[in-house]
């Protein structure tokens, strides 16, 4: 019988960086998840919004981990929800089963 320890100290890596995005997409293969965070820029040319999209950072999970984060931020959110109020997340127009982002799953606000 294995027994959990009673405290985990923890530490920052050295190139330990906070980044702040708007969005995340990504996809899963077999043996691993694949979760990419991300920014847009938006701007007027020609008459026409143009969206810039820059990936950030890419982490990648087992199925374990990816479950485990799923259930965490269930869980957080559940919380943040009680205490400050529903989070609202806008409406997305349907997109195509064509659609690349959309066989990779985005959580994309632009889209």
């Amino acid at each position: 019988m294995s027994q959990r320890p009673q405290s985990i100290n923890i530490k920052k890596s050295e190139d330990f960086r906070q980044l702040y995005c708007i969005g995340a997409s990504g996809g899963f293969t077999p043996f691993d998840f694949r979760i990419s965070f991300y920014n847009d820029s938006a701007s007027i040319e020609e008459g026409k919004m143009k969206i810039e999209r820059t990936a950030n950072v890419e982490i990648i999970l087992s199925p374990v981990a990816a479950k485990s984060l799923a259930q965490w931020l269930n869980v957080h959110v559940q919380n943040f929800e009680k205490q400050f109020g529903l989070i609202n997340v806008p409406t997305q127009p349907k997109k195509s089963s064509n659609d690349k982002e959309f066989r990779e799953g985005s959580a994309a606000l632009w889209t």
